[in-house]
């Protein structure tokens, strides 16, 4: 088996799962020739940069050198196409997009797709998430009116703002069709916390609210400008994804 504490700090910096790095593993058993998934993991160790000396014994890293080298010395260049520039990495796909730059380095392309398949959903879920059961919650005590009657009217105003710029460029996709979804994920604290008494029974408490808010609020404005999370930043996502959706799945009779 694959020495475990290589394996584990591999699983750290990449931020994926066991099954990810398996998946990678085999692309490189694919792509370099014949080999053992166990080495095909020690070349992808060796790729993000660690040295294999610190984890395995000197013989298993010369026969990971070999491999390389033989790898290297009997890859036949590429035919150059129409299609591929000279200086542009190998392209990373995400979904059905493939994305590759003449400038970036390899790190942020990967980076860009890990945003895209971990980070980003999860705060898109748990934004909207939240939206939506505000938008529920106060409709029910309040009737449709309740966002002009029960919303601080600088948030109102903010929200009218966004939708009249929306309304000059009409050729652009929009938001959603409420006044909540041009709101930024401060206000939604602001709205709960004004109206206390329509939540009090929905959530823990106010701080309880406020805190998750505020942390993801922390992720949210790093992805937002297009930056990577740590991995541990990612798992503190998740968890405050699960709390809320176990919390409101406990309360959705008062809710929906």
């Amino acid at each position: 088996m694959t020495d475990s504490q290589l394996r584990q700090a591999l699983l750290g910096k990449l931020a994926i799962t066991p099954q990810a790095l398996y998946q990678r593993a085999g692309r490189i058993k694919r792509d370099h020739g014949p080999m053992s998934t166990e080495d095909a993991i020690y070349w992808i160790a060796v790729d993000e940069g660690f040295d294999l000396s610190r984890f395995l014994e000197m013989a298993i890293v010369d026969r990971i050198r070999g491999l390389r080298q033989a790898a290297h010395q009997t890859t036949p260049p590429a035919r150059p196409t129409a299609r591929v520039r000279p200086g542009v990495p190998k392209a990373i796909v995400i979904g059905e997009t493939k994305l590759s730059d003449p400038i970036l380095p390899r790190q942020m392309l990967d980076d860009a797709r890990r945003m895209a398949e971990k980070a980003y959903p999860l705060v898109y879920v748990f934004e909207n998430s939240v939206r939506e059961t505000i938008r529920l919650v106060m409709t029910r005590a309040h009737g449709d009116h309740w966002w002009s009657a029960k919303v601080p009217a600088n948030i109102q105003s903010s929200a009218e703002g966004r939708m009249q710029a929306e309304e000059q460029n009409a050729w652009h996709g929009r938001r959603g069709s409420h006044p909540i979804y041009y709101t930024d994920i401060d206000h939604l604290s602001r709205i709960v916390a004004t109206n206390w008494t329509d939540f009090e029974a929905i959530l823990p408490g106010q701080a309880w609210f406020t805190q998750r808010i505020a942390e993801i609020r922390l992720s949210r404005n790093i992805i937002e400008h297009n930056n990577p999370l740590r991995a541990r930043d990612v798992t503190r996502l998740e968890m405050y994804l699960r709390d809320w959706q176990d919390q409101i799945a406990s309360r959705r009779s008062l809710i929906v």
